[in-house]
């Protein structure tokens, strides 16, 4: 079915895109008008998140074409714009302004007081009424990046405030220590970002610089008062910078060291292939024998780059579980001491033990057909990770008579029922297979369909 409406379109032209959490954002113009980065990262995307139904039944579906936007949000919109083409922001405006035109038709189809009635009102964390109008319209299907819109139309779309100049060199700096320290580009970019945006909040808010106290507590309470989301983001970049000022600098991220993979004792070499080889007979999944041997393979790189014998002289003895230890600490693989575990047993006369046959898994035919789709479109290995969990799953709903992914991928009863499928066993990670699924394009794809579905029902039922 075609919709013309700016939202609608806005889905439709980025459902593939939004196969995973890389989905194109909008400029970094915006990383000032909004502490939560998830709506700034899905303004160009829209994908429908996993509850569009609220209690009373199905919330209406933003961007439907019955209805033009409100006049007066049209007439603001439009000011918006041309505001934004003196201020320099145009490339975020533009999006934004198809967001709140879709949020303004939505508002009108459900007649809801429109934008710009309610722009002289109290802020938007004290307007009851537009965070619940912005909630549903968010829940049936409307972009997450409404608040950081309607934000950014009430600072009159002017550019992010500026930081402390004295924070700049320093905060650049830190992000090529975290590079030399092996981190990824990525998350040296990412701790740089917050602590850009938590300069810029000292400056709004006349406090002093980071540079200016960088050791003392009241910034570590500036921090806390800045990070609103719990996450201790801006903390976490806080301790990264001051580790690149002290004389010992950023502790090398052992997990993420570029080592060339035949780096480490030749004698392990055929330590690890025995174990892979071990545990494929014990009937473990060949991923999971991938995955411990790797660990091990690690491992062994580390001791080599630290001048540490190599495991195979001592499989059995407590200077391997010391070095093991600094290893861990000093951010190399987590399940480092589980591998060892496993390399023991396969070295000793019972070996490993083997693992007990799984049960014939049987998902409903409609979720299969789903996950099969999943797979298939999605070209990073993260879907053929989750895709076991979602089987598991489905499996689980089957046995205990209720209704499939695939029926109510959308619906808030599936989070419920994946809570209590963790809590009798479930794999933890089922949430977030879930979360992925409904963000990948086959999920998309199965959301329109029953929606549609639904639609020719209720038709048919009147």
């Amino acid at each position: 079915m075609n919709d013309p409406s700016p939202g609608r379109a806005l889905q439709q032209s980025s459902s593939v895109g939004a196969q995973d959490n890389s989905s194109v954002s909008p400029s970094a113009d915006a990383a000032a008008f909004e502490q939560q980065p998830g709506e700034i990262a899905d303004a160009g995307s829209g994908v429908p998140e996993q509850t569009s139904q609220v209690a009373g039944g199905v919330a209406p579906v933003a961007g439907q074409p019955d209805l033009k936007a409100y006049p007066d949000d049209a007439a603001c919109i439009k000011q918006y714009k041309e505001d934004a083409a003196t201020a320099g922001t145009s490339k975020i405006a533009r999006t934004y302004a198809s967001v709140m035109t879709d949020f303004s038709r939505y508002l009108r189809e459900n007649n809801r007081q429109g934008i710009a009635a309610r722009l002289n009102e109290d802020g938007l964390d004290k307007d009851q009424s537009l965070i619940e109008d912005m909630d549903l319209y968010r829940r049936s299907g409307g972009s997450r990046a409404i608040r950081a819109a309607l934000k950014h139309l009430r600072t009159g779309a002017r550019k992010p405030a500026s930081l402390h100049a004295e924070d700049a060199p320093l905060i650049s700096a830190l992000e090529d220590a975290l590079i030399k320290a092996s981190f990824e580009k990525i998350t040296a970019q990412t701790n740089g970002r917050i602590l850009r945006r938590f300069s810029r909040w000292l400056f709004a808010n006349e406090k002093l610089a980071i540079v200016a106290r960088l050791y003392d507590k009241s910034l570590d309470k500036d921090a806390a008062a800045f990070d609103k989301s719990g996450k201790r983001r801006a903390l976490t970049a806080l301790a990264h910078l001051r580790a690149s000022q002290s004389a010992d600098g950023i502790a090398p991220n052992a997990s993420r060291a570029k080592t060339v993979a035949n780096l480490f004792h030749p004698e392990d070499a055929q330590l690890v292939s025995a174990l892979e080889k071990a545990l494929v007979a014990a009937r473990y999944e060949e991923a999971s024998a991938q995955a411990i041997a790797r660990h091990i393979r690690k491992l062994s790189q580390w001791l080599l780059a630290n001048n540490k014998p190599a495991i195979a002289a001592r499989t059995g003895e407590e200077s391997l579980d010391k070095d093991a230890a600094s290893f861990k600490a000093n951010g190399g693989e987590q399940q480092i001491t589980a591998a060892l575990a496993h390399l023991r047993a396969s070295q000793s006369a019972a070996g490993i033990a083997p693992r007990k046959p799984r049960a014939e898994l049987s998902p409903y035919p409609e979720d299969a057909d789903l996950i099969k789709d999943y797979k298939a479109a999605e070209s990073r290995p993260t879907a053929r990770n989750y895709a076991p969990f979602l089987v598991g799953f489905s499996n689980y709903l089957r046995q205990n008579h209720k209704q499939s992914i695939a029926a109510r991928l959308s619906d808030e009863s599936l989070d419920e029922d994946v809570e209590t499928y963790k809590r009798s066993g479930g794999h933890a990670k089922t949430s977030a297979a879930l979360a992925h699924l409904a963000k990948s394009a086959a999920g998309v794809r199965a959301v329109e369909l029953r929606r549609t579905a639904d639609k020719l029902r209720l038709i048919m039922h009147h």
